[in-house]
C-alpha cells in the first residue's frame, strides 16, 4: 500500500509564531519512505510516531526557511547509523554545505552513501528516486528566498499511476507550477496546500489560508484534482473559514476536500 503522512511538530517553532510540518510518503508497499520538509524537531516525531527511519530513501526541502530546513542534519545522522543504503537530499543551493558543516562540527566525517541535488532557482528539477518520478518547481518568497512546488508521480506494481502535486504555505506565485501542469496536461490526483495560522501575540492573530489564485484555478477548471488536501497545523486552526473553502470547493466543482491534521493518512492505492 502506498500513502501519504502528515507530520507537524507544533511545539517547534524556529521561526517565530510559525509551526512545522512535513510529509512522509510511504511507497513501494511501505518499503521506500520520501521525506518531504525537515523542520526542527522532526527526527523526535518521526521516532514518537514509530516511522521506520531506516527505511527513509530521499529527502527534499522545499525552503530554505528554517521551519523546513533547520531539522535536517539530525535526521541525516539517525538515517546514517541506521541504515547503509543510499540517501538522496534534495534543497536549495547550500544543502550540502549545511549537513557536511554539522557533521564536522561533531568532530565526524560526513556520511558517504549520501547523493546530494542541489536545486536550481530558476530551472525544473526532475528526479527518480526508487522508481518515484518528482518534479520540483521552483517559486520566489518576499523576493529573495527560493521556495519550490513539487509534483510527485507514484506507480504501483499494476503500473496504475497517482500524481500528488504539493504547494508548501510560503509560496505566493503558483503560476510556475499552475503552467507547467497546464502545458504537460498532468491529470493530478491529489492537491496538498498549507493551512497556516501565526499565534503572533495572545491577543492579534495572523491567518494565512489558499489564495484566491488557488481557489479560482480550481473552481474555473484549470487545475483538476480529484482530492485536495488542506493541511491544518493544528486543530486550533478556524474551523469556519476552513468550511467555508471546503463548502466552496464541492458546491463548485464536486470536488473531494479533505482536512489533514498531525498523524492523518490519506490512501493512494
Amino acid at each position: 500500500m502506498s500513502h501519504i503522512l502528515f507530520i507537524n511538530t507544533t511545539n517547534s517553532q524556529p521561526i517565530y509564531a510559525q509551526p512545522i510540518a512535513s510529509t512522509l510518503f510511504y511507497t513501494n508497499k511501505g518499503k521506500d519512505l520520501f521525506l518531504i520538509d525537515c523542520g526542527e524537531g522532526i527526527a523526535n516525531q518521526l521516532i514518537q510516531m514509530k516511522v521506520p527511519i531506516e527505511r527513509i530513501r530521499g529527502i527534499i526541502i522545499t525552503s530554505s526557511q528554517a521551519n523546513r530546513s533547520s531539522g535536517i542534519g539530525g535526521i541525516v545522522h539517525i538515517i546514517s547509523f541506521s541504515t547503509k543504503g543510499k540517501i538522496t537530499i534534495v534543497g536549495p543551493k547550500g544543502i550540502k554545505m549545511l549537513v557536511d558543516s554539522l557533521f564536522e562540527y561533531c568532530g565526524e566525517k560526513s556520511p558517504e552513501p549520501i547523493n546530494y541535488i542541489e536545486l536550481n532557482v530558476t530551472e525544473i528539477t526532475q528526479l527518480n528516486i526508487c522508481n518515484i518520478q518528482f518534479t520540483v518547481i521552483p517559486s520566489v518568497h518576499n523576493n529573495s528566498i527560493p521556495n519550490y512546488g513539487i509534483i510527485c508521480q507514484i506507480k504501483n506494481r499494476q503500473l496504475n499511476q497517482k500524481t500528488v502535486v504539493m504547494f508548501n504555505g510560503d509560496i505566493r506565485n503558483f503560476s510556475p507550477l499552475i503552467n507547467h501542469i497546464q502545458n504537460n496536461k498532468i491529470q493530478i490526483d491529489m492537491l496538498v496546500y498549507d493551512y497556516i495560522i501565526n499565534q503572533n501575540t495572545k491577543i492579534q492573530r495572523k491567518c494565512e489560508c489558499p489564495t484566491p489564485d488557488i481557489i479560482s484555478n480550481i473552481v474555473n477548471g484549470c487545475i483538476c484534482p480529484s482530492k485536495f488536501v488542506i493541511r491544518c497545523y493544528s486543530s486550533k486552526c478556524v474551523e469556519k473559514e476552513i468550511n467555508e473553502i471546503i463548502n466552496h470547493i464541492q458546491n463548485e466543482t464536486q470536488i473531494q476536500t479533505l482536512v489533514a491534521y498531525n498523524g492523518t493518512n490519506v490512501t493512494l492505492f
